[in-house]
């Protein structure tokens, strides 16, 4: 079975459904991945069934949208600035980055980021991945987008868990934090945030603006009025750019609009750490390998650094790697002189990975080309 962004998407129906009602998740059963491949063969009875079942996420939806508005469902509010980051469909839109970006923008204030560790095995309960000291997790316990940041924001706090309520008033209680940074926070309702800033993937805004499970929209596209900044990520890559800005614009005029791009920066060797520039396997070949949301996006930016043509072996986004996935890829090296994987990955093959395997990990930031972008959002952000 091929999977790709869409294809994941609908392994998160039954996962989702449940989250809009309690704020838990359950896991993925067999029924969903049937429908995959019934809707890969274009079965017409799974097509207007998952149309079906898109009106009835979207009452959900808008429903406890309403419930929230009218203060049925409260919202709790922290003494502490809440900076959310999130998207509005499924799929990776480069939120991780993001947030190392941000986080940046605001260190010189107490700042700790809440995760909700998905796929990890604490994702039911709070556990605290880094304290800003050290790491206290290894990323099976953590979840590798947690794990990862707490590499990339050594002196951050890194928080996660489902009841990101909780997880807020923990690190004001623990960490005296004063910002906190909600991951993939959109539709993270229950905790009151001062700015919600939404990426929107410049490559693949909204898929077929469908509304999940007949398309990769969390909500629907009118429900951006609730963003108070848009971040166009990967623009480099985008082929409808002015396209997307007016629409942004017709639907909330008054957030502000920022364009941003997935700039690679080097490659590092997964055993030796030792440091390669982007020119380095310009005329080598090379086998890719990724488990990430948006693997396409991973492609294009090795197309433009290689002049040859590569195998790419793509998983499921957080995915768990194991020796056999290893094996696969050793069977595929003959002619091959590196495996070249992501950031994101490189956390989860550490522990299956033998430590002679050729493999280097291509690091990548988060550059917004916005102009003044800095004082742009602290402008938005009140007074800090």
């Amino acid at each position: 079975m091929k999977f790709d962004i869409r294809n994941w998407a609908y392994l998160l129906l039954i996962s989702n459904f449940q989250f809009l009602i309690t704020g838990k998740t359950m896991k993925i059963n067999r029924l969903t991945k049937y429908i995959i491949r019934e809707r890969e063969k274009g079965n017409k009875l799974i097509l207007s069934m998952l149309n079906f079942i898109s009106c009835l996420y979207y009452l959900l939806v808008q429903l406890r949208l309403f419930f929230y508005k009218t203060k049925f469902l409260r919202q709790s509010q922290v003494p502490a600035k809440v900076i959310s980051i999130g998207n509005i469909t499924l799929g990776g839109t480069g939120k991780t980055p993001a947030i190392i970006e941000i986080a940046n923008l605001f260190r010189d204030k107490k700042l700790v980021v809440l995760s909700r560790g998905y796929k990890s095995r604490n994702e039911n309960k709070m556990a605290v991945v880094s304290d800003g000291k050290q790491i206290l997790l290894t990323v099976h316990e953590s979840g590798d987008e947690p794990y990862l940041l707490s590499k990339r924001l050594p002196t951050v706090p890194i928080i996660i868990g489902q009841d990101r309520v909780k997880s807020a008033k923990y690190a004001i209680d623990n960490f005296g934090a004063e910002i906190l940074i909600l991951d993939d926070g959109f539709q993270y309702l229950p905790l009151k945030r001062d700015l919600d800033i939404v990426l929107i993937d410049g490559r693949n805004p909204y898929g077929n603006n469908n509304l999940f499970p007949a398309g990769i929209l969390r909500e629907p596209i009118k429900n951006l009025k609730r963003a108070d900044i848009f971040i166009m990520t990967k623009i480099d890559q985008s082929l409808n750019r002015t396209a997307i800005i007016a629409d942004l614009k017709r639907v909330n005029p008054d957030a502000l609009i920022l364009e941003s791009r997935h700039t690679p920066i080097k490659f590092i060797s997964f055993d030796s750490k030792e440091e390669y520039p982007l020119e380095f396997i310009k005329d080598i070949d090379i086998l890719a390998l990724s488990s990430i949301g948006d693997p396409e996006s991973f492609e294009v930016i090795l197309k433009k650094l290689t002049s040859r043509h590569f195998l790419h072996l793509t998983y499921p986004d957080h995915y768990n790697y194991t020796k056999k996935d290893v094996n696969k890829s050793i069977d595929c090296l003959q002619g091959i002189s590196f495996i070249v994987t992501t950031e994101k990955d490189m956390v989860r093959l550490r522990e299956v990975v033998p430590p002679d395997l050729p493999i280097l990990y291509l690091m990548i930031r988060f550059e917004i080309s916005t102009p003044n972008w800095q004082d742009s959002i602290r402008q938005k952000f009140l007074n800090f």
